[in-house]
């Protein structure tokens, strides 16, 4: 997986697509800006997005902001049969979400993974903080973090 000949894509995927997921992808582009690895391509998106087109929600934008973390401007976007074509790795943040992209989108289930599977000692899941405190965010993004910094280093492994 991956090589710096091919540039390897990877899909963040949540329930909205307006928390989680696009933490996820704007904390891997700076990771791996940070890294100088221009051959990750970082995208994310939701299987029931609630409002394509919408942004963050502003505890997300928050959470990046305070670790330091570019945050540009997001749209909501919902998970297609096209953009699961095209990525090499999709990175689900709980059972939930996991159950739902597999059950729809069955012939790309073998590019599914949990992304919390990149940070196993800490396990579980990324928990949904949609609708919480600012607390609830910033606890998700430690989790996300932690399993994004897993992800660039099993590749880095890789190849």
């Amino acid at each position: 997986m991956g090589s710096y000949s091919t540039m390897l894509q990877i899909v963040f995927v949540c329930r909205g697509n307006t928390c989680r997921s696009p933490m996820a992808e704007a904390y891997a582009r700076y990771k791996a800006g940070l890294l100088g690895r221009a051959d990750f391509a970082f995208l994310s998106a939701g299987v029931a997005p609630s409002a394509l087109g919408t942004g963050r929600t502003d505890h997300a934008s928050t959470t990046l902001i305070a670790a330091g973390i570019p945050c540009p401007a997001h749209e909501t976007q919902g998970l297609t049969d096209a953009l699961m074509a095209d990525v090499d790795l999709v990175l689900v943040m709980d059972t939930s979400v996991d159950r739902d992209v597999r059950g729809t989108f069955p012939a790309h289930a073998s590019k599914v993974r949990p992304l919390m599977s990149y940070a196993a000692h800490l396990g579980g899941e990324v928990a949904d903080p949609w609708g919480g405190t600012a607390a609830d965010y910033a606890r998700a993004f430690i989790l996300i973090r932690a399993a994004v910094d897993g992800v660039i280093a099993h590749v880095q492994r890789k190849g």
